[in-house]
């Protein structure tokens, strides 16, 4: 589910949703659920929310880092057209990707801590942290 397709899949008794497939080459999904998803060419079964012939210009923002390159475009026919209306692609469904793989909270990017504390002291310790939004 939610995934970009540059290549080729062969699956058996799997839930093939919310994809797009960017290429011609050999899709096969025997015995599975296969909805809602979009290809520039013309490989997915008709019927059940699938669309073929699908321009990647009309959905993706296009050039930029090799993940954003993939975010969708405003308008795109990938908008909310995956199953239960979540958009398609890998920016899509109940766990979206995060650019980078970075989420906008705040990352712990050091610790300093010795191994044991005092009594007196305590634990003392040094955390460096990143705010990332």
């Amino acid at each position: 589910s939610n995934n970009i397709f540059t290549g080729g899949i062969n699956v058996s008794n799997s839930i093939v949703q919310n994809n797009i497939f960017l290429t011609n080459n050999i899709f096969s999904a025997s015995t599975s659920i296969v909805r809602n998803n979009l290809h520039v060419f013309n490989s997915l079964p008709a019927g059940n929310g699938n669309t073929n012939g699908v321009s990647t210009t009309s959905m993706f923002e296009g050039p930029g880092s090799t993940d954003g390159q993939w975010k969708l475009k405003i308008g795109s026919l990938a908008i909310g057209v995956g199953f239960n209306g979540v958009d398609c692609g890998m920016f899509g469904g109940p766990e979206p990707y995060v650019l980078s793989g970075i989420p906008p909270i705040p990352t712990i990017y050091s610790l300093t801590a010795p191994a044991v504390g005092e009594k007196n002291t305590g634990l003392p310790i040094q955390i460096k942290v990143k705010s990332n939004n």
